[in-house]
């Protein structure tokens, strides 16, 4: 029955006994929907600031109709639109059991990051879920618009990225090609050649990395960029000579430090970093922390600088390469090496875990490959630090989707295990060429553990990393030492 014929017969003077038997018929019909409805907002809800927002909504029998209508999707998306990204930022869990919760979870993020005009931080969250989510056809709506927003922000490079991936899955969409070719033209002309973040075409030749050669030390100061060469820190201890890199952290530079006469790596963090007195202090914290941690398979901190409202890291400067970069050239890394890289990550850990140190962030970016191939890693907690400190600008979440173990998807406290996780899902990546979990929802793949273990030929490497990639921290290993040892008899 519509509301205009309930209200003729509620209108009427003398209603008959049928009339009111109707109408009250029709309330109940009603009241019991609107219950249904406020059950079920309440259930979707619960823990989160929508919970309050929107109990009881749908109260009045002559709105059901409304109450029918209401979507919980649409109204995030009129949240986004008052720019309430506190209630958003609050209540993502909800958006996970959606269809496609996760990739709808990182565009709410990303709209938000980009609201609040962190396009750079936007850029990286988008990349690093596209190295777990395949673009398809009923996605493809929702990749086009990043991309478009990114390409009107300047992050013309990401947009290339996205467009690029588009092409490669041979979807065609909208006018993606065309502004996939304008894009490139214009860095071509510009003289530009974009870097790209998704991984490069790999190349079937053995990868060498070139060790530092004599004459390469002789020439050393003439490899100075002009564009800052003179720039110091420190007074005048560390000259900035060329900018090597960049990060979710910062620029990084090699630089010189002239009163040991050495070369170091100089990273300089993000204003989010240097402005915020309470995660300067917890960053700075963490750092020091970290400095104390001296192992030949650790990227040493040799000092720390902050001066001008503006932080750096001093840093040992390692002469090779990201084994990320490694992965994404040769495609697979042999056996062998794999282990033996392994390995030596494995034994930072086991020195660092006695020291009572978590790393956080295991991950192919955080670990250099040296010229003799030795592998050093990076960043002990201090790169989810300042990835945190970002994001509390932003979105109040954190992570490396592809390595993290389900507890840091949750947000649960993290212990050795959890940096064991990440060695097994990269060792899984250098022996196959691919992250070990893939999908839209990749804290339900990990829960369920739905990984192709049959892509690894060795069987005892095999069952090294299920044992690494168990959901249950309790089922993994608990030293770095016990794998090793697993591994040297694999």
């Amino acid at each position: 029955m519509k509301n205009e014929e309930l209200l003729v017969i509620l209108k009427k003077e003398r209603p008959t006994l049928n009339d009111v038997e109707t109408a009250f018929k029709e309330y109940e019909r009603r009241i019991n929907i609107l219950e249904k409805i406020n059950n079920k907002i309440e259930k979707e809800t619960k823990g989160t600031p929508l919970n309050n927002l929107l109990k009881n909504s749908f109260r009045d029998p002559l709105k059901y109709e409304e109450a029918e209508k209401f979507d919980i999707e649409d109204y995030f998306k009129k949240l986004l639109l008052a720019e309430d990204f506190d209630t958003i930022s609050q209540s993502l869990q909800i958006i996970n059991k959606w269809e496609d919760g996760d990739l709808k979870r990182k565009w709410y993020e990303f709209k938000i990051d980009m609201k609040k005009g962190l396009p750079e931080i936007a850029a990286d969250r988008v990349i690093e879920f596209l190295k777990t989510c395949d673009i398809t056809n009923g996605n493809v709506n929702i990749f086009y618009d990043i991309a478009r927003e990114l390409e009107e922000s300047n992050e013309r490079t990401h947009a290339v990225d996205i467009y690029k991936d588009i092409i490669k899955r041979n979807i065609t969409y909208k006018d993606v090609i065309e502004r996939y070719k304008a894009l490139k033209q214009s860095d071509s002309s510009h003289g530009q050649t974009p870097i790209s973040k998704t991984p490069t075409p790999r190349s079937s030749t053995p990868h060498k990395i070139t060790p530092l050669s004599k004459n390469n030390e002789e020439s050393y100061d003439s490899t100075i960029d002009k564009t800052i060469e003179g720039s110091s820190i420190s007074g005048e201890r560390y000259v900035l000579l060329r900018r090597i890199g960049s990060g979710g952290m910062g620029e990084v530079y090699e630089a010189k430090d002239t009163k040991l006469g050495r070369r170091v790596a100089v990273k300089m963090m993000k204003d989010e970093i240097s402005f915020r007195r309470r995660e300067k202090e917890r960053f700075l914290r963490e750092a020091r922390t970290s400095a104390k941690l001296s192992h030949p398979n650790i990227v040493s901190i040799f000092d720390i600088v902050d001066e001008e409202e503006k932080l750096y890291l001093v840093l040992e400067y390692v002469d090779g390469k990201r084994l990320a970069d490694i992965i994404d050239e040769k495609e697979k890394i042999g056996e062998k090496m794999a282990k033996s890289l392994t390995m030596d990550v494995l034994k930072s850990l086991s020195y660092a875990h006695q020291q009572g140190v978590i790393h956080r962030d295991i991950k192919p970016t955080n670990v250099m490959v040296t010229s003799d191939w030795k592998a050093k890693l990076l960043d002990f907690g201090i790169a989810r630090e300042a990835y945190n400190t970002m994001m509390s600008m932003s979105m109040n979440t954190s992570g490396t989707p592809a390595y993290m173990a389900p507890e840091q998807h949750l947000g649960d406290k993290v212990d050795e295990s959890t940096d064991i996780y990440g060695v097994g899902a990269m060792l899984y990546e250098m022996l196959t060429g691919e992250t070990p979990f893939k999908g839209t929802d990749l804290h339900l793949v990990k829960r369920e553990k739905k990984v192709n273990l049959e892509a690894v030929s060795n069987e005892k490497l095999r069952a090294i990393i299920s044992k690494c990639l168990e959901p249950e921290r309790e089922k993994r290993y608990r030293k770095a030492d016990e794998m090793i040892e697993d591994i040297k008899k694999a």
